[in-house]
């Protein structure tokens, strides 16, 4: 059988060597998936599920007569696709310089779907692996998982909070897997990476506003 295959192997050698230094992050940011990732398979909890729920709100005649305009429906994104062709890494090749190998890769579940690009932009010292992620799954599935990650992130380290992307969005640098920038939007959870290929390089201090223009296209890309 044909093994499968992975960008810089040597790298990502070194990077599991260093998992026994971060051993803790790792099993808390696992436990906390687990948790999150129940909205994928099974769905989220609703209101609906108390006592009370069957109770009618008070009404308000004015906003009865006023508001007629149908609901904006919620985004949903679509759970196919090749990730990388909707890319637009622009905001990353201007500063390491052109995009080299790319990786497609999709993994299904029960009612969800995850989809992965990797991708070299530069070259030695100074390049980056860029590495999107995107699990999309039932209806407001992508806040479940957010929230519970989040939580656990911010027990593990410093996480900035950033306005205008998603339905809400941070950033936050670690020393194993480099600058992250995470998001959610309905039913999708959507992570942003760039490691340097030279372990131990210094990335730019305005990564996060680049990553965030790969996030955007990623979103538009798959949009359904």
């Amino acid at each position: 059988m044909r093994k499968p295959f992975h960008l810089f192997p040597q790298r990502y050698s070194t990077m599991t060597s260093a998992r026994p230094r971060t051993h803790r992050r790792l099993r808390a940011l696992a436990a906390a998936a687990g948790c999150a990732a129940l909205a994928f398979t099974v769905g989220c909890s609703h209101p609906a599920d108390s006592p009370d729920a069957g109770a009618e709100p008070p009404r308000d005649s004015a906003a009865a007569t006023i508001s007629t305009a149908p609901p904006t429906p919620a985004a949903t994104y679509r759970q196919s696709g090749k990730l990388c062709a909707a890319l637009d890494l622009s905001p990353a090749v201007e500063l390491f310089g052109p995009a080299g190998l790319q990786q497609d890769d999709l993994r299904r579940s029960k009612g969800s779907v995850h989809l992965q690009c990797t991708i070299t932009v530069g070259d030695l010292p100074d390049g980056a692996i860029l590495l999107v992620q995107a699990d999309i799954g039932e209806p407001d599935s992508g806040r479940t998982m957010y929230e519970g990650l989040r939580q656990a992130q911010r027990d593990l380290g410093p996480i900035s909070e950033m306005a205008d992307l998603g339905s809400g969005a941070y950033s936050y640098v670690d020393e194993l897997t480099g600058t992250n920038v995470v998001t959610y939007d309905a039913n999708l959870y959507l992570t942003v990476t760039a490691s340097p290929l030279r372990l131990g390089t210094t990335l730019p201090a305005d990564l996060p506003s680049r990553l965030t223009g790969i996030a955007v296209s990623a979103m538009r890309g798959l949009r359904a």
